[in-house]
């Protein structure tokens, strides 16, 4: 039986980059009840609003940047 060869690209043996926002504890969508998002989940794509939001109540891990009051000097 030949030898399986593994793949000899970039992508060999890299995992994945991770999520910058991951679900810690399960919740609802917003707009979709019947949608549940799990631990391990990622909802990156969700709003900066609604990332700051769940991040503060401890339901997503991530880090949402945001603009400092008093920067934007004219």
């Amino acid at each position: 039986m030949a030898k399986q060869q593994t793949p000899k690209g970039s992508e060999a043996g890299k995992s994945p980059a991770p999520s910058p926002f991951t679900v810690l504890k399960p919740f609802r969508d917003i707009e979709n009840w019947d949608i549940e998002h799990k631990p391990g989940d990622d909802v990156s794509h969700f709003s900066e609003a609604r990332l700051a939001s769940l991040i503060e109540r401890g339901l997503v891990q991530g880090e949402v940047e945001s603009e400092v009051p008093g920067d934007n000097l004219d």
